[in-house]
């Protein structure tokens, strides 16, 4: 009886030590942490109806058009177009998810006005 007890008891401690070092393995991207808080503090529904994931996908689409070419009036055109978001909250999407994901890409593709003023970065 004893035995069996252990044998229990060394069976949920090793599956709650598994619980546990699976959830530290599961952290938040510092960059995304960032790119979301700003978002979130304009107030916009950047993401209804469709969650962070989206507007994630969204962003990193934005250094990939910049790697591939895609200048900065082309791409504010795009996202007004396909997100039917305004030309201005475009081009603050497209300033913030560079700042987050391609900062390399930041003062080399987007215009000194198309640039966030005193934004800090992630």
């Amino acid at each position: 009886m004893i035995t069996r007890i252990a044998s229990t008891l060394a069976c949920a401690i090793t599956l709650s030590a598994v619980a546990l070092g699976g959830a530290t393995t599961a952290r938040a991207d510092a960059a995304e942490d960032w790119f979301l808080y700003q978002l979130y503090r304009t107030h916009q529904k950047w993401y209804w109806p469709f969650g962070e994931d989206y507007i994630l996908g969204v962003a990193r689409g934005v250094c990939h058009d910049w790697s591939v070419g895609v200048g900065y009036d082309q791409g504010v055109e795009s996202i007004a177009a396909t997100r039917k978001w305004t030309h201005r909250n475009s081009r603050y999407f497209i300033a913030l998810a560079t700042r987050a994901f391609c900062p390399q890409y930041y003062t080399s593709a987007i215009p000194a006005e198309g640039r966030i003023v005193d934004l800090p970065g992630p």
